[in-house]
């Protein structure tokens, strides 16, 4: 699948936790599932209606995946949008539960493009992919509680290069100025090496 040319100012791209960051009670989880998918739905149109034909992803389990699941559904509706995923590395998906690797193989068939930063792993692929959605978005649409991690370095990025920011938790505004203390080693996962997410700082 060639990559089609990014028009920055109509492409939009999805980022946000991982499932065991959601955060609700047993009793609760398909409540917070189908409120969490209406407002992904809802916010896909928002951008669509201010111009985006173009929206991509970075094909993690969670939050990624449900945002995936619903632009596919969106393009039912909307055919003429392009939906991509740009991937650190090939084969990244095979250590996702099953659960989420058999919905991420349908968002794989079901795209219209796909990028990959590598086709192994290498140091940094997990950033690179991050900053070349960054690099070609004028919009994010995220799920962030404001703890440290992947999504908040991300976010962080993004608000360095002044892309409109949606954030589906709870509405609240995205803290402005995301700062993080270097010297930290990342893993494979993006998690430190000693343990501890890297401290997120609000100014």
């Amino acid at each position: 699948m060639d990559m089609p040319v990014f028009v920055k100012e109509k492409t939009c791209f999805f980022a946000g936790h991982r499932p065991y960051k959601f955060t609700y009670l047993p009793e609760e989880e398909e409540t917070f599932y189908t409120n969490l998918t209406n407002k992904i739905n809802d916010s896909i149109r928002e951008v669509y209606e201010k111009g985006c034909d173009t929206f991509l992803c970075g094909g993690t389990i969670g939050f990624d995946v449900m945002c995936s699941e619903a632009i596919i559904e969106f393009k039912k509706e909307h055919p003429e949008i392009r939906f991509g995923l740009v991937l650190p590395f090939e084969n990244h998906h095979e250590d996702f539960p099953d659960e989420w690797q058999e919905r991420f193989l349908k968002v794989l068939e079901a795209c219209d493009f796909i990028d990959y930063f590598s086709p192994i792993y290498v140091m940094g692929c997990y950033y690179d992919r991050n900053q070349k959605m960054i690099d070609n978005s004028e919009y994010m649409i995220t799920y962030f509680d404001g703890r440290g991690g992947g999504t908040a370095r991300v976010i962080a990025a993004a608000q360095s290069a002044k892309l409109k920011i949606i954030n589906l938790f709870e509405d609240p505004p995205v803290p402005e100025n995301i700062t993080f203390f270097v010297g930290y080693d990342y893993n494979k996962e993006g998690s430190p090496n000693n343990g501890n997410h890297p401290n997120v700082s609000k100014k």
